[in-house]
């Protein structure tokens, strides 16, 4: 089985590590074991973005279908989701 050597960390990069992808990992499943290696707060959405191209990559794609090569920075940044606004006329 091959797999292709990359590295993921945090947007802040305060947590980083070196993985191994084998054909058969999604985004999804990186983007699950970062926060529980990471013990990163599971009330937060994230996305797994190829730093390298400026790209988010789908959660359900596996990463070897998305051209992942040797060396890939991959970056977990957290969704930020804005309140609502309500006009005080």
């Amino acid at each position: 089985m091959i797999t292709v050597r990359c590295y993921v960390r945090t947007a802040d990069k305060t947590k980083k590590a070196e993985i191994g992808i084998s054909p058969e990992v999604t985004v999804a499943d990186v983007i699950e074991t970062c926060l529980s290696k990471w013990k990163l707060p599971t009330d937060v959405t994230y996305t797994l973005v190829d730093f390298n191209k400026n790209q988010i990559l789908p959660p359900n794609e596996y990463l070897t279908n998305l051209g992942i090569q040797e060396g890939t920075i991959l970056e977990l940044h957290p969704v930020l989701e804005a309140g609502s606004y309500e006009s005080y006329s």
